[in-house]
Parts: structure tokens; C-alpha cells; sequence
């Protein structure tokens, strides 16, 4: 009985994975994600408690699956000094990048994207309970290449990270005709991430030497090539 429930939970957790990606929270209903995990509607009731409590599970799920996971994997080990926590954005920096632009797109990325664009009842607890602690974590290390900056201008730092990445991801589109190039070959990737990475260290006041070498441990990091788990 518990295997069969265990794969009950699975096979509601894949179907809430791919449905809400494709069409978003709202449009999806309870009845159609039992029926795409060949499931009763009862079940999501017993495993997650109602349909929101399926949404945030599938989302956290598709999070902590690799691709998804490895840029945030890259910040968990907290910062001995600068120089570490530099090359640890850089690293971070790149597998992101990798994540977003690469040429299999995750679930998790179309289900934040789709997320922060049409907000959904289940907003609340995705922040609190996933976006939240992953903020804290990029928060930490840029504290440490910056000492002596407020939390507030680590958050607006952090933030500014994050949106000239996710600049290159929604903006993909008119990029690539206007550089008439794709933006996800590898070697689009590698420029982008080296000019994110050098143009956010010296902000946050790195000098030359830092930055290359934060730039050199990133094009050389472990997870370089990521090919343990499909995306999906």
C-alpha cells in the first residue's frame, strides 16, 4: 500500500509539473491533474491537501532537481573570505546562466517565470517557503566580497545579479536578431557569464586579479558540464 501510495504521489507530481508549466496555475484544475496522473481527485486531498499544496510541492520538486539546484549548490558553502565568495558567484553566475539559457529549458524556470508573470494564489508560500532562502543565500556571499554593506544593499546587489541574467532569458528573442546569433552555443554562454561576472565583482569593488580568477575557477568549476539527470 505504500508503494502504491508513493507512486500515486509521484505520478500527481509529475502531471502537476508539466501541466501547470504548460498552462499555469489557474487554468489547470484539480480533476484534470488526477486524470494526468491516472489518479482519483481524493488523492491530491490526502498527499497535499488541496490543489496549492500540490502547486508548491511540484514547484519545490522541479527546484531541487538538477539542473535547476546547481547554481544555488554553487553559494550553499558559506564564504571563508572574498576571494572564495567572488569565484563562488562567478560559478554561480555561469551555471544559471547555463540553466536559463541552455538548449533544454527546465520545468522550474517555466514554472517561476510563468509565475512571477501571472501571479497565482500559491505566490505567498513560493516566496516564503523557496525564493526566499535562495535570496538569503546570494545574499550572504555578496555581503562577503562587500564588507560592511547593509542587508539592504546585499539584497539590491543580489538583485541586480539576477536581473542582468534574467535579462538574456526573456529578452532572448530580440537579442539573437539583434546580435544575429543564438545566445545559447556554449560560447555565447561563456562570453555572457564573463562579462556579467566582471562587470558585478567590480562593482561590488573586486580588483582585477579577484575578478580573473573568479572568472577562471567559474569556466573550470566540477559542474562545468552538466549531464547527471535530464532537466526534465
Amino acid at each position: 500500500m505504500r508503494d502504491r501510495g508513493d507512486q500515486t504521489r509521484e505520478a500527481l507530481l509529475g502531471a502537476a509539473e508539466r501541466l501547470f508549466a504548460e498552462r499555469g496555475y489557474s487554468d489547470v484544475g484539480t480533476r484534470e491533474l488526477a486524470a494526468g496522473a491516472a489518479a482519483n481527485v481524493s488523492a491530491i486531498k490526502y498527499h497535499f491537501g488541496d490543489k496549492r499544496g500540490l502547486y508548491v510541492a511540484a514547484v519545490r520538486r522541479a527546484m531541487e532537481r538538477r539542473p535547476a539546484a546547481a547554481p544555488w549548490e554553487a553559494l550553499n558553502e558559506k564564504p571563508k573570505n572574498r576571494k572564495v565568495a567572488a569565484a563562488q558567484l562567478a560559478i554561480f553566475i555561469r551555471l544559471l546562466l547555463v540553466r536559463l539559457l541552455g538548449p533544454s529549458e527546465d520545468t522550474s524556470t517555466k514554472l517561476l517565470f510563468r509565475e512571477a508573470a501571472e501571479p497565482s494564489e500559491a505566490i505567498d508560500s513560493v516566496v516564503a517557503e523557496l525564493i526566499q532562502p535562495l535570496e538569503t543565500l546570494l545574499v550572504e556571499v555578496i555581503g562577503t566580497i562587500r564588507p560592511g554593506a547593509s542587508v539592504d544593499d546585499s539584497r539590491l546587489a543580489a538583485q541586480s545579479v539576477l536581473g542582468q541574467i534574467s535579462h538574456y532569458r526573456v529578452f532572448m528573442p530580440f537579442l539573437q536578431r539583434m546580435r544575429n546569433r543564438s545566445l545559447r552555443s556554449s560560447g555565447s554562454i561563456e562570453r555572457i557569464a564573463a562579462h556579467i561576472s566582471g562587470f558585478s565583482l567590480s562593482a561590488l569593488g573586486c580588483n582585477s586579479t579577484t575578478i580573473e580568477q573568479a572568472i577562471a575557477s567559474a569556466s573550470t568549476s566540477p559542474n562545468r558540464n552538466q549531464k547527471r539527470n535530464n532537466p526534465r
